[in-house]
């Protein structure tokens, strides 16, 4: 069995620090976990069978984290392709992670 790799970021928000993991290779859609590399089950209904390898590329903005919760809730067309344009914006900060 072929287990994906999915990128992980560290995001700190007021309170929390975790992992933002995404997209995801089963849906998606982006996936929060403890921070920790390797093999993780994904949130996702119904993908619960190989789930991936976390990889932590990096620490990212507080904002990626609000982005992609936006992203969840979009519905229209032109609001989802600027919130993943965000996204991608938002990738470039990222900046190596140490432990």
């Amino acid at each position: 069995m072929n287990i994906p790799y999915i990128n992980a970021y560290v995001v700190s928000v007021p309170g929390s620090t975790f992992l933002l993991c995404g997209p995801c290779p089963h849906c998606s859609k982006w996936h929060t976990h403890g921070i920790a590399e390797g093999h993780r089950s994904p949130h996702c209904i119904g993908q619960r069978n190989s789930g991936y390898i976390v990889d932590i590329i990096g620490s990212a903005p507080e904002e990626l984290f609000h982005a992609t919760f936006k992203l969840k809730m979009a519905s229209r067309r032109d609001v989802v392709e600027r919130v993943k344009q965000r996204i991608s914006d938002l990738l470039t900060q990222v900046v190596p992670y140490t432990k």
